[in-house]
């Protein structure tokens, strides 16, 4: 996957463009940013409040932009939050979202109907919560991410009675306040609101494969890439278990081993 950090273009042509560019370079899928905060917004990059999301393109960009990486192959995931962003998504034809909490029963009822996968994140808001104190977040800082926070697990608990179709992520960026060997905390997270286990390990490896457009893996069968991890417990009868890898294969060959 070719690496290279994020970019800004305007209308219809320059996300042709933009798509195309990523295509020569060799990337393997595209992801636009759909929501962000409003003008007076502290937090601009997600928003002061997941009720009040600005959108950051209009329906024709969006639909320019699918629908050149679908002429290339390629899947399309937007960082959606908030009812018009996700509306936008959906709308202009959108893979995967990112997210996707803040919206109305109408729109979950859209997400269930298209099938479409929605990419959980509780890890990026529990472990801000985590480090507030440790890291002296200032208070509206605080405010901030426990209004996300209640938004993402209301939408959660709502979107898995309704049936939406979970594929679980993290959003972590590394440390000091989000460690990446910590990103089995989602399936964690997931279960403590509700969802059930086998449900979370089907999330965070057949769908989550699914939304990256890897068919060669996410299960366990003949003619699959051999990418597993061994557990030292049932993460069946306790979730926990995925935070205690025991061994790591990487197309059948051992990437890690724990004693």
């Amino acid at each position: 996957m070719a690496q290279r950090s994020g970019e800004l273009v305007d209308g219809p042509d320059g996300l042709r463009r933009a798509v195309r560019e990523r295509v020569r370079e060799g990337a393997d899928f595209i992801k636009l940013g759909l929501s962000k905060g409003g003008v007076h917004d502290r937090y601009h990059a997600w928003g002061d409040d997941p009720l009040a999301q600005v959108t950051t393109y209009g329906l024709n960009e969006v639909k320019a932009a699918v629908e050149e990486a679908h002429r290339n192959g390629m899947k399309v995931s937007a960082h959606a939050i908030g009812e018009a962003a996700v509306t936008l998504a959906l709308d202009g034809g959108v893979d995967v979202i990112e997210h996707g909490y803040g919206i109305s029963e109408e729109i979950r009822t859209r997400l269930v109907t298209e099938r479409k996968i929605v990419v959980t994140t509780l890890s990026q808001i529990h472990f801000h919560r985590a480090a507030f104190e440790t890291f002296h977040y200032p208070q509206w800082e605080r405010d901030v991410y426990e209004r996300h926070w209640h938004f993402m697990k209301r939408d959660f608990k709502l979107g898995l009675r309704a049936g939406v179709r979970f594929a679980l992520g993290t959003d972590l960026i590394g440390g000091p306040t989000h460690p990446l060997k910590e990103a089995a905390m989602e399936f964690q997270l997931a279960v403590e609101l509700g969802m059930p286990a086998r449900e979370a390990l089907c999330a965070g490896t057949v769908v989550a494969a699914c939304a990256c457009g890897m068919v060669q893996a996410g299960s366990i069968e003949v003619g699959k890439v051999a990418d597993l991890v061994a557990l030292r417990g049932n993460p069946i009868e306790d979730i926990g278990a995925v935070r205690q890898p025991m061994a790591v294969l990487k197309s059948g060959t051992l990437a890690h081993h724990s004693p």
